[in-house]
């Protein structure tokens, strides 16, 4: 391979690098945006407060498996509210609901903070690719790139190594992002059966 061919090669294999990196990026930075933002929602149950706080207290101190709303630690309970941290690595949250009565039926709000390690590990993985391809392009161009040699030229295709450390960030946002969806789906789920279930016994 000769020189201009090989330098042909090395830049596009590196633009590419750049371009996913940058993508990847993008995706673990919104994502980290979306965890710092609460999550809320609000639903009408046919039950009293006193009956729907007494369901909710044992839902979460159950919790689900395989789920974020799980290894709940009640922090706060009253007579109109609860207050509880929960969840493991992926997706750890602090929760809260409030329950307004009125008449049979009762207005229940909820929040939910959440933190996870997975963004942290992505944001490292994310900074520590920028300086292995940039670390990589160097060592190609200053010592494969100008030899005499044409197969040592050929070594500039080793720049697809850097895609090794392109993919876990979108792996461990992903899977921060999905911990999130779930938490949120199973808690509107939860708190919505047992109004139903309330409901029924009544």
């Amino acid at each position: 391979m000769d020189y201009e061919l090989a330098k042909e090669w090395l830049d596009l294999i590196a633009i590419g690098v750049a371009v996913a990196w940058f993508l990847g990026g993008v995706f673990v930075f919104l994502t980290a945006q979306v965890l710092n933002e609460r999550s809320s929602g609000e639903i009408v149950v046919d039950t009293t407060a006193p009956e729907f706080l007494q369901g909710a207290q044992s839902l979460l101190a159950k919790g689900i498996a395989s789920s974020p709303l799980s290894r709940i630690a009640l922090v706060e309970s009253t007579a109109d509210s609860l207050v509880w941290k929960g969840g493991f690595a992926r997706l750890r949250h602090s929760g809260s609901l409030r329950v307004v009565p009125s008449g049979n039926r009762a207005r229940v709000a909820w929040q939910l903070e959440h933190s996870s390690s997975m963004i942290t590990a992505a944001i490292w993985v994310v900074a520590l690719g920028a300086i292995a391809a940039m670390t990589l392009y160097w060592l190609l161009s200053e010592h494969a790139l100008p030899s005499d040699k044409p197969h040592v030229r050929g070594q500039v295709f080793q720049m697809f190594q850097a895609c090794h450390l392109l993919w876990p960030p979108l792996l461990f946002a992903g899977i921060a992002r999905g911990a999130r969806s779930q938490l949120v789906q199973d808690l509107e789920r939860g708190l919505g059966n047992l109004g139903v279930t309330a409901a029924g016994a009544d």
